[in-house]
């Protein structure tokens, strides 16, 4: 899997997509910019809640003890990785429900 930064700009490059799908690539740079960083962080926060709701609890109970080191994102994302069957699919599937619903 790709490291932190390179999950960060394949990320990135989704929501700037989703953006220009959406007919919104006429916007102010800096209000486009606004409106990336928030889509962003609603995709991050989606991502993240799919991924917990997707494990067992103990799963869970061991992300938490994970989390109080406190992890890093490799360290997380190696978690999941281990912890959730068929890993890459599962995110892309998460990935194309969330254009899914941007999109409309």
């Amino acid at each position: 899997m790709p490291s932190e930064d390179e999950t960060d700009i394949i990320l990135d490059k989704f929501v700037e997509k989703l953006v220009i799908e959406k007919g919104l690539s006429d916007l102010d740079p800096e209000v486009r910019k606004e409106m990336e960083s928030m889509l962003r962080e609603r995709l991050d926060s989606t991502i993240f809640s799919e991924l917990v709701v997707a494990l067992s609890a103990d799963q869970q109970e061991e992300f938490e003890k994970l989390l109080e080191k406190p992890a890093t994102a490799d360290e997380s994302q190696a978690f999941f990785e281990r912890s959730i069957p068929d890993y890459a699919n599962f995110l892309a599937g998460i990935l194309v429900k969330f254009r899914r619903l941007y999109l409309g």
